[in-house]
Formats: C-alpha cells, sequence, structure tokens
C-alpha cells in the first residue's frame, strides 16, 4: 500500500509550522516623510555617515528582540544594548537636523517604502524635547541627554486622518511605497523641537499572546522604528505644513549598486475630508478592520471595533446568495366523507423541500488565500481549523470562519 493513502486529508499543524518557517524572510521600511534620521543621505541631505541599510532599524532583529531584549527596543529602532545607539544623539547617523515643520493640531502627510512586506501596521507618536516632563528625558551615566523616553512617546501617539484610529494596516504587496497616510498633530502640542517616531509592526509569524492564544500574527513581532526631527508652531504663527522640498529618494543599498528614483506624490491632500466605511473584513488577529474611502478617492486600511449586528448581516448577506434556511411547499389531500350525517373533513398536509444550508454554501466558499492557495490541503486545513476557532486570516478566506 502506498505510503501517500496514510496522510490525513488535510494537512496537519505540525507541517503547517514547517511552511511557516520556510516561509519567513525578514521584512524591510524605511520613514521617508519627514526624513528619518536613517534615510536623510538619501533625500539629498549632507551628513556625515551615510546608512545604507536605513530600512532595517528592526531593534536588533526579531530573536534578539523575543530574546535578550525581551521586547525593548531602543527608540529609533537600534538594539536595545546598544551604546550610543547609532540613531540617538551622541550616535554615529545623529545629525538633529530639521526635516519638517507644522502647525499644533494639523493635518500631516507622510511616506513610508515598504521593500519586504510582512503583513502588520503602523503606529505615529511624537515626543517633545525642549520641554520635557519629569521623566520624559533618558541620560547617560554621566549626566547627559541621551534621548526622549519611550513612555513620552506614548502620550502623543498620532490618529490617522479624520478618525479617531492609530494603526494603519498595510496592503499587502511588496515592495510599496505609501507616500499619502495622513496623520493629526496633537492640539495644544507645540515644541521648538519634537521627535517623530514611526513604528512599523509585522504580522505574518507565529507567536502566543500571555494569554495563551497563539496565531499569525498573535505576541511579540518583528519591530522597526525611525525617528525624525520636527518643529511644531503655535497655529497663531501661520507657518506652513511642510517638510523639505525634496521630492526622490534613490534605493542604492551602497555606492557601487544600481539606483533606482522614486517620486514622493505632491496628490492633492485629503485635509479635512469625511471618512466613510466602504467595506468590513477581518485582519489577521480576528479584529474588524474598516477600510475608509475619502471623498478624493484614497484609502486607508483603519483597526476598528467590532461591527455591529446590522453591519456584520449586511457584509454577510453580500458575499452569500442563500438567504433561506428551507423552501417550503404545501399539498392538498384527497377528500374523505364519512358517517350518514355527510359530514365532511379535509386533510392537510405539508411537506419541506431542503434547500442547500448556508453550512454547506459556507464551506463551499472558505479557500485558502494568498501564497497559500497553490500548497494542496490548506483549504480543508482551514475548514477544519476554523471551525474550532483558530482560523488566521493570512491562511484562510474571510468566509472561514464562519464554518
Amino acid at each position: 500500500m502506498s505510503r501517500t493513502k496514510n496522510i490525513s486529508p488535510y494537512i496537519s499543524l505540525q507541517l503547517l509550522l514547517v511552511l511557516v518557517v520556510v516561509y519567513y524572510v525578514e521584512g524591510h521600511a524605511r520613514l521617508l516623510r519627514p526624513p528619518s534620521r536613517a534615510s536623510l543621505w538619501r533625500l539629498g541631505y549632507v551628513v556625515r555617515n551615510n546608512n545604507y541599510n536605513d530600512n532595517e532599524g528592526y531593534c536588533g532583529g526579531r530573536e534578539a528582540l523575543l530574546g535578550k531584549y525581551n521586547g525593548s527596543c531602543g527608540v529609533c529602532g537600534d538594539p536595545w544594548d546598544q551604546s550610543p545607539r547609532d540613531h540617538e544623539r551622541g550616535g554615529k547617523f545623529y545629525e538633529g537636523i530639521i526635516t519638517g515643520t507644522f502647525e499644533e493640531g494639523s493635518m500631516i502627510k507622510t511616506a513610508v517604502q515598504v521593500t519586504a512586506n510582512h503583513k502588520g501596521y503602523f503606529e505615529f507618536r511624537v515626543c517633545p524635547y525642549d520641554s520635557p516632563e519629569a521623566g520624559d528625558i533618558e541620560y547617560s551615566k554621566d549626566g547627559n541627554f541621551v534621548e526622549v523616553s519611550q513612555s513620552c512617546l506614548d502620550k502623543h501617539l498620532l490618529t490617522l486622518g479624520e478618525t479617531s484610529y492609530t494603526r494603519y494596516y498595510i496592503p499587502h504587496t511588496s515592495p510599496i511605497m505609501l507616500n499619502n497616510i495622513s496623520l493629526k498633530l496633537p492640539s495644544g502640542l507645540v515644541c521648538k523641537k519634537c521627535l517623530f517616531q514611526w513604528t512599523y509592526v509585522t504580522g505574518n509569524s507565529w507567536g502566543k499572546f500571555p494569554n495563551g492564544t497563539a496565531c499569525i500574527g498573535c505576541g511579540l513581532q518583528e519591530t522597526f522604528k525611525a525617528c525624525s526631527d520636527i518643529v511644531i508652531n503655535p497655529k497663531s504663527t501661520g507657518s506652513s505644513t511642510s517638510t523639505p522640498p525634496i521630492t526622490t529618494y534613490s534605493t542604492t543599498k551602497s555606492p557601487s549598486t544600481e539606483q533606482s528614483t522614486v517620486l514622493l506624490s505632491n496628490s492633492p491632500t485629503t485635509e479635512g475630508t469625511k471618512w466613510r466605511a466602504t467595506d468590513v473584513s477581518l485582519t489577521t488577529l480576528g479584529k474588524w478592520t474598516r477600510i475608509l474611502t475619502s471623498s478624493l478617492g484614497t484609502t486607508t486600511s483603519l483597526e476598528a471595533d467590532e461591527p455591529t449586528k446590522a453591519e456584520t448581516d449586511s457584509w454577510y448577506s453580500s458575499k452569500f446568495s442563500a438567504t433561506a434556511e428551507t423552501a417550503t411547499t404545501t399539498t392538498t389531500a384527497a377528500t374523505t366523507t364519512t358517517t350518514a350525517t355527510t359530514t365532511t373533513t379535509t386533510a392537510t398536509t405539508t411537506t419541506t423541500t431542503q434547500a442547500p444550508s448556508k453550512t454547506t454554501i459556507k464551506t463551499q466558499q472558505c479557500k485558502a488565500v494568498g501564497v497559500w492557495k497553490i500548497v494542496k490541503g490548506i483549504s480543508q486545513w482551514c475548514i477544519d481549523n476554523c471551525r474550532r476557532g483558530f482560523c488566521p486570516a493570512g491562511y484562510c478566506s474571510p468566509e472561514c470562519r464562519y464554518v
């Protein structure tokens, strides 16, 4: 008997984990607007040292971040134990050059290039240098100023566009240039010098939350960070919301490699426009995501609370054509006459014809997605495991959550 006949009809979790390990490649990305300390040279600034690996601000690497650093990272993406850290004061890539001047409470545009996409989301923060609160500044052993702290940055987590959301989920294509991400600066935050921080938390690695929940994208993931030096003026100054007029950058890895120039888009802004939900889908972590579209047609994917039942039903109805569990038909039996009193009775019987159930339809529409479409057995694996409550969106279509 062939050994293949003894193989389970669906791929085991152990084999899937092997596939995940084979599939894993480190993601890479860089902050280009406002130009980060790592990428100054790429946008035409004269600096002491060029960081040709400006898309590798990943806290020393995923294994180090999860291992010896226990999740700790320099505020600009340097390894936690590096001293001095390359992109902080005293480091070889620190210049102190202001790369953006904005107004308090204004809408600003950021640009990020993802050179190796590993899903996940971006977050953006700011922290003032010039008048820090107690505990906001870190010092070296000799008392010299080093850098703002992550706790200060966490106080000023920026929102996206005209929304209250803070996470920008990136499209699943690579490489990709995201050059019109709208952010709103906090009202009342003014600084002669602020640290602007970009964080990219990837979402394609197997992990586990403290409560024991494990999935693709769960727990601590590979993380990127980068910093820019900006100014935020009071509204009364009438300052413009701008960055230096440098619109090209090169993807040069080193002086000897081929160059590729990309323009930072100057398309119309979406400032002041209202956003509307156009679809509801599921993210890797099982959270709901709204795809928001501005009046100018630009879109952004935002984390949202779980939708209402009405929203869920509307989305579900748009995905499945069947709306009834059964189709009912009625037939009448022949009339019979009994006794001399000629009392007549009519008997009515009802028969039910079963229509395809929603379960059958949902099972048929549960499919593997992305690169897993070509892997035999993944669709069945999705059906079996989504029924048990484990349904990673990176592998299974949204319909699988309803099987």
